[in-house]
């Protein structure tokens, strides 16, 4: 039988037979519908990612900008759509790549720096103060390196690139309206009383959402910049506006800062290309939007010089002072290779490490990405993560200066590794999505520019 009629005929074959198997399953297990339907949609689902693992892998592309909507269970909280789905195309493109039915792009620099700073993280849970949260840790960590080892292979060609681009584009903004209608409604998403800033359509904190914003905004600025046409330019232009728009209400100052850094350092990058149109827009975008920027944002941002005040009701800012505390202590001791992959909430609650008797027994994040890497990882786990950072940094500036949309998408990736490096500052970004996800839009330009499309073997 070939493939024209194969996929028909079993399909053909397959309906009654699920059928049977829906009616018959009801009879005998009349309390356990949910799971009943759930095994033929699963069987299709595993179906059509094998005949088109790219769809699923979009899929799971999107969820990443709509966190909130993952969740399948409210009983099992951790069980997410997104942990659903990503095994899916992950294995059909490894047992593809073993039978010979996908290529194999080069192994990129970027990619050998990746494996080895995943690799020192699982090596080094056997000195680590707490093996068990290191486990946990390098298991989210290696599993977030496969998300990034499958986008690449997915999408190394220039099409599929482009719909992998609108994908996260598209999704993002999803998340943005949902946000704004909430707030609109006077329901704040982004800020409840019980300060627990839900951000947009997303789980994640403020700073996170925020720096999360970072890689679709730039895309879509480079799409604009390289649109054909004026309805494309507007587009783009205006989504890119929209999910900004985003950032202030999320009443983070650090996220609003690094963000207005990286538009300067854009006007600076794109300063050739700007035209009298372009900077009356930019002059326009910037009025409108201080015009809208909620009051709750500037009381938050005129607290700045409070830094060192405790005896006000906001002092994260202190609070970040006192990670920073914490963490040059578990550096003095343990400067070479770190107290473990993910033990530093254990330590800042640890009174050896902690000054602050208030804080002794409370578990936190360090809240700065590089404090993170060197107090769990040491001096040897900190070179493996420049490493990926300027192998990072090396690949985005190559690709400026070339033809066509190539410069344009190049930019738009150094501004957004600019952005997630001055946000590595305020935010811990190691098991965020996005922060793997900008590495693969990083390699998979890379790859672009390092070989021509013809010579790469399509997925």
């Amino acid at each position: 039988m070939n493939s024209r009629t194969a996929s028909p005929a079993f399909v053909i074959l397959s309906v009654p037979a699920i059928t049977v198997f829906l009616v018959a399953a009801a009879y005998v297990f009349p309390d356990k519908l949910a799971y009943v339907v759930a095994v033929p949609l699963g069987f299709f689902l595993i179906l059509l990612t094998w005949h088109n693992p790219r769809i699923i892998a979009l899929a799971v592309v999107a969820m990443i900008p709509l966190g909130t909507f993952a969740e399948i269970s409210q009983t099992m909280s951790r069980l997410t759509l997104f942990k659903v789905l990503f095994p899916l195309p992950f294995t059909v493109l490894v047992i593809g790549m073993a039978l010979g039915r996908f290529g194999h792009p080069r192994i990129h620099f970027l990619d050998k720096w990746i494996f080895c700073w995943v690799a020192i993280n699982i090596f080094l849970i056997a000195s680590s103060l707490d093996k068990g949260d290191a486990m946990s840790f390098c298991r989210r960590f290696a599993s977030l390196s496969l998300l990034y080892f499958m986008i690449t292979r997915f999408f190394c060609e220039e099409g599929r690139y482009r719909i992998l681009t609108q994908t996260l584009i598209i999704s993002t903004l999803v998340s943005a309206f949902i946000g704004f209608a909430i707030y609109l409604t006077g329901s704040h998403t982004f800020f409840s009383r019980e300060n627990l800033r839900m951000t947009g359509a997303s789980g994640i904190g403020p700073g996170s959402y925020t720096a999360s914003l970072f890689l679709p905004i730039w895309l879509s600025l480079s799409l604009a910049m390289t649109a054909r046409g004026t309805t494309g330019k507007i587009l783009y232009y205006a989504i890119a506006l929209v999910i900004a728009s985003v950032i202030p209400l999320t009443l983070s100052r650090s996220g609003a800062l690094v963000f207005g850094i990286t538009v300067f350092f854009g006007l600076v990058i794109w300063r050739k290309k700007l035209t009298v149109v372009h900077c009356g827009v930019i002059v326009a975008m910037i009025m409108i939007s201080m015009i809208f920027v909620p009051q709750s944002f500037w009381e938050r941002a005129s607290r700045l010089t409070e830094m060192t005040d405790t005896n006000i009701s906001d002092y994260s800012l202190w609070r970040r002072m006192n990670y920073l505390d914490v963490g040059w202590n578990i550096i003095s001791d343990y400067p070479f290779l770190g107290a473990g992959p993910g033990n530093f909430p254990n330590l800042h609650a640890d009174a050896r490490y902690q000054k602050e008797i208030s804080l002794v027994g409370t578990k936190r994040l360090p809240h700065n990405m590089y404090m993170q890497v060197i107090s769990e990882t040491g001096m040897l786990g900190g070179i493996f993560f420049a490493g990926v950072m300027i192998s990072a940094l090396i690949t985005t500036l190559g690709g400026l200066g070339q033809a066509g949309h190539h410069d344009a998408t190049a930019r738009g990736l150094l501004l957004t590794l600019t952005g997630l490096l001055l946000m590595g500052l305020f935010s811990h970004m190691l098991l965020t999505k996005y922060f793997w996800l900008t590495l693969a839009f990083v390699r998979i330009r890379g790859e672009d520019m390092a070989i021509p499309e013809h010579h790469i073997k399509p997925l």
